[in-house]
């Protein structure tokens, strides 16, 4: 349920962009993740969602461990650790996504922590994949943002 509200955010961010440059895109861009300008490869398309699926959830399971471990040290440590292990593990995430774009390791580090505080708040791996799956399929492969 968390992933809602991200959703619906970011749509009204690039409906009110589009609004002031209507000359830049259209709200719905599926083939923005392909860089397709002659037309869409549906095939390659469902691949590539298919393998960002995967890594979410792959890139979740590092999140989890690193952020879980950080969690264990500070509390170790007798040090108060919500927010150090959030942060630092996010900063591994984004890291994850400097490959694509400098941009998008920043939009990465944004929707981080929303993944971040949700492994925390309900201590499930799987709530932050899925709700990681769902943003970023949103976001990359149907909105299509330019990064």
């Amino acid at each position: 349920m968390w992933s809602l509200p991200a959703i619906a955010g970011v749509t009204a961010i690039k409906w009110s962009w589009l609004l002031v440059h209507p000359e830049t895109g259209r709200l719905f861009e599926p083939e923005r993740a392909l860089s397709a300008d002659t037309g869409m490869a549906w095939g390659t398309w469902f691949l590539f969602l298919s393998f960002y699926a995967l890594l979410s959830f792959a890139q979740e399971y590092v999140r989890a461990v690193t952020q879980g471990g950080l969690s264990f040290f500070y509390k170790t440590a007798g040090k108060p650790d919500r927010w150090k292990a959030l942060i630092i593990a996010n900063i591994v995430f984004a890291i994850l996504h400097v490959h694509l774009s400098p941009v998008f390791a920043a939009l990465a580090f944004i929707g981080g922590l929303l993944w971040g505080w949700v492994l925390q708040r309900e201590q499930s791996y799987l709530a932050a994949a899925v709700s990681h799956v769902l943003i970023g399929t949103w976001i990359v492969f149907i909105i299509g943002i330019p990064y």
